[in-house]
């Protein structure tokens, strides 16, 4: 029996509206400072002000509730589009996992924007069992939090 059709998922996604301008949601994305306020992992706990993410190499470090510091290694950018990066501990290579966002304007006033996590390049096994708590769920959380954030609830 093969293996290859009996893998687990490594790659998650979820993606709702949200009624607010894409520029407006992507400052709040790509400001680690604010990652806190719409994790829906319950994971982050402070960034460093002043690491606003610009393009692709860029470096911003977070620091997780557990007390640990991560490094997040940015490799995909589009100003109001598109922010991925690769975390790592500080000083060491990423292990293999992304945390991908994508805006879609739909018009001046709603963009769609979906959230991914991708661990199909993680190889540390150790790792496994965390790479598998992150749900679409939680990132469906981390997307409604995000829209609690923005949406005029006037």
């Amino acid at each position: 029996m093969s293996s290859e059709n009996t893998e687990e998922p490594r790659v998650v996604s979820a993606r709702r509206e949200i009624g607010a301008a894409a520029g407006e949601i992507f400052e709040i994305i790509a400001d680690p400072t604010q990652q806190p306020r719409f994790d829906g992992n319950d994971n982050l706990d402070n960034a460093a002000a002043g690491q606003r993410v610009r393009g692709v190499g860029d470096v911003f470090t977070m620091h997780n509730r557990g007390g640990r510091t991560r490094a997040n290694h940015v490799v995909e950018f589009e100003e109001q589009r598109r922010l991925a990066w690769r975390p790592s501990e500080v000083g060491k290579e990423p292990p293999g996992h992304l945390w991908r966002w994508e805006l879609q304007p739909l018009d001046p006033q709603r963009t769609l924007v979906t959230h991914t996590y991708d661990w199909s390049q993680l190889t540390d096994e150790s790792r496994f069992e965390r790479a598998r708590s992150t749900t679409s769920a939680k990132l469906m959380a981390s997307l409604d939090r995000l829209a609690g954030l923005v949406e005029d609830t006037e």
